[in-house]
């Protein structure tokens, strides 16, 4: 259980307690060049409750991770995450929530490039 205190850009107001039970599958392999690579799929139920009272959310979403991340000790890493999922409220209301985030990390550490898209909208 975590606070939060909201749902994403363009989805109503919301603070308070989020309950989330996460499945995950996990692959992974190594190159001959010693590059090791990752492919996790996280399958997860959320709740959404507010402090309160008011509407509550529960659904869920499916998250696949994909990482590169360099052989011989190296701190060098490449990681993307996709994200979609659909919440239900209480009231009816029902909203798609989608995220892309990407990070890539230099061997020192220093994140070289990274972004996190986060999109929420009412469904049809």
């Amino acid at each position: 259980m975590s606070m939060v205190d909201g749902l994403g850009p363009d989805c109503p107001g919301l603070v308070g307690t989020l309950t989330e039970y996460r499945h995950i599958d996990v692959e992974g392999w190594i190159r001959d060049d010693g590059a090791a690579h990752a492919a996790v799929v996280a399958t997860a139920t959320v709740t959404l409750a507010p402090e309160g009272g008011g509407t509550s959310y529960a659904g869920g979403y499916v998250e696949r991770q994909t990482g590169q991340f360099t052989g011989y000790g190296d701190d060098d890493r490449v990681v993307t995450a996709v994200t979609h999922g659909v919440l239900t409220g209480t009231d009816g209301s029902t909203y798609r929530i989608s995220e892309v985030s990407h990070l890539a990390i230099d061997g020192t550490g220093r994140p070289t490039v990274w972004f996190d898209r986060l999109s929420c909208e009412p469904a049809k």
